[in-house]
């Protein structure tokens, strides 16, 4: 099926502006590498539905197996996409571990900063593009990131993603990890989300116990 913009068919667009549209057209531009399979335009597809406006969802969760290229979405492409549309907006970008979260944000920051000037914008700013904490010039928006269980201090976010809370099965496995889990995103996850701001998880599934079946089991009382 092709896609159409504004009556357009999306390959009558140029590839210079067609990365414009989608988190997925973006990776297709930049990364000759990059091959987009049917689950890759599936995850595409909802998460540019969760963060639509006017969509009242308020979090999406993604579960696939480990080597899918999912996280390369999630952590790489959709942040980018996102602030490169949205440089006014901010996003809190969790692992399950500080460096991780660290270089995933270090490389989104290098991708909008790179992309800036086809989106019509100067870059990141030289004054705040710290690995863990960085802004957009002129805009105020950027990224900012935590490990699993980490805290971040008096900032709010429009778009939380938690990418790979689970480091290994053993992990999964320990009543303390989870449960750590849960109170931090209690504690600070739900209290860093922007009025009608957007949360999206992706992981591997371990445990029916673990932090999404716990937000399953759990979602009318958190509000989501």
């Amino acid at each position: 099926m092709g896609v159409s913009v504004g009556g357009l068919s999306v390959r009558d667009i140029e590839p210079q502006w067609r990365q414009m549209l989608t988190p997925l057209l973006l990776a297709e531009g930049q990364d000759p590498a990059w091959i987009s399979t049917r689950h890759h335009r599936i995850i595409d597809l909802e998460f540019r539905n969760l963060v639509s406006p006017g969509n009242p969802w308020d979090i999406l969760i993604i579960t696939a197996p480990p080597r899918m290229g999912k996280s390369t979405y999630l952590s790489h492409w959709a942040p980018s996409h996102y602030l490169l549309r949205h440089p006014e907006h901010r996003i809190m970008l969790c692992s399950y571990g500080m460096r991780l979260a660290k270089f995933l944000s270090r490389r989104v920051r290098d991708r909008v900063h790179r992309c800036a000037p086809v989106f019509g914008l100067k870059g990141v700013n030289p004054l705040v593009s710290a690995a863990d904490d960085w802004e957009i010039e002129e805009h105020g928006g950027g990224l900012m990131a935590s490990g699993i269980e980490g805290s971040i201090i008096g900032r709010g976010a429009n778009l939380i993603l938690i990418d790979d809370y689970i480091r290994k099965g053993k992990d999964a496995a320990s009543p303390t990890v989870r449960e750590n889990q849960w109170e931090w995103f209690q504690s600070t996850v739900s209290t860093r989300r922007e009025p009608g701001g957007k949360i999206c998880i992706l992981a591997t599934p371990w445990n029916p116990d673990d932090l999404i079946g716990r937000i399953m089991a759990n979602r009318d009382e958190l509000g989501l």
